[in-house]
């Protein structure tokens, strides 16, 4: 009897579907726009995933934290924010850029530097829709388009603000 029951939780335990796991890329880069340096502080990308185990929720992945000039992202430039991350094979809904406080515009007139406010960018983030898969055993990568020019605006007190606009450009 000992014997039997031994071989029913191997068997079990055998049967148990194991978690799958794949890597994630995610990249950031800029159309053209009228400014020297855009200077962008990203601290920490998130993902919003769900899998096939009913598991979901937010995942930090690790990344590359650092000031990050917009504008030198263009033609195909792009910075690697998080590079091949093992994440759990699922969906993947939206990506989250948490942005510090070191941002600022330098203008193409006058090349005077303004510093750039990001409202609420650190607290709840920056949150960018995303409809991808993580397969197992492969890579996904995501290209972020930031769009500068239409991101940075003057407001009446003389401030530079930036209502972010980005979309995917890629899913690979």
């Amino acid at each position: 009897i000992m014997v039997v029951a031994l071989l029913s939780v191997v068997f079990i335990s055998g049967c148990k579907k194991k978690d799958e796991y794949g890597r994630m890329t995610v990249q950031m880069t800029d159309a053209p726009g009228d400014y020297l340096h855009v200077y962008v502080d990203v601290k920490q990308v998130d993902i919003h995933y769900a899998n096939n185990q009913g598991n979901n929720g937010w995942i930090a992945l690790s990344t590359s934290a650092g000031v990050y000039d917009l504008i030198s992202l263009q033609n195909n430039v792009t910075a690697v924010l998080s590079n091949g991350v093992q994440v759990p094979a699922g969906k993947v809904s939206q990506i989250r850029l948490l942005l510090g406080n070191n941002n600022s515009v330098v203008l193409s007139a006058d090349s005077s530097t303004h510093a750039l406010t990001i409202p609420s960018s650190l607290s709840s983030g920056l949150k960018i829709n995303v409809d991808a898969n993580v397969p197992a055993n492969q890579n996904l990568t995501i290209t972020l388009d930031y769009d500068a020019d239409a991101s940075v605006n003057l407001n009446g007190n003389g401030e530079y603000i930036m209502n972010p606009v980005i979309k995917v450009k890629s899913v690979q």
